[in-house]
């Protein structure tokens, strides 16, 4: 399997590891959590992602632009607070790491038309 910017930044690849992380985030908001606006925002984005990856790769890419900024929000309220703490659960710790790289890859998803990346030499020349 070859591992490069292409795959890796492919539309429907991103939006199934966000669908993933997104279905995960439901069991959170049912056991841990207990909060159903909770609940009803993460399946607005797990509706988003199939979305993302039924649809043309264009709007996709748009998606991800859209979606990588609104995770900002958790960035500041939680992912950041969380890594600052001194008192740290393995799980927190790490939960908050795949944080960090699901915002990376969704932004850098959203914005491969302007920074060029994932694209083949002749598609980059275009």
């Amino acid at each position: 399997m070859n591992l490069n910017a292409k795959t890796i930044l492919n539309h429907k690849v991103v939006a199934a590891v966000n669908l993933f992380w997104a279905i995960f985030h439901i069991w959170i908001a049912i056991t841990i959590e207990q909060d159903y606006f909770f609940l009803a925002i993460v399946i607005v984005f797990v509706l988003t992602f199939i979305g993302a990856y039924r649809v043309s790769e264009n709007i996709a890419r748009n998606v991800f632009l859209v979606t990588g900024l609104l995770y900002f929000f958790p960035l500041v309220g939680g992912v950041i607070p969380t890594l600052m703490s001194s008192d740290l659960s393995m799980l927190d710790t790490g939960g908050s790491l795949i944080w960090l790289v699901i915002i990376a890859w969704t932004l850098l998803a959203g914005t491969t038309k302007w920074t060029g990346l994932g694209k083949s030499e002749s598609e980059a020349s275009e």
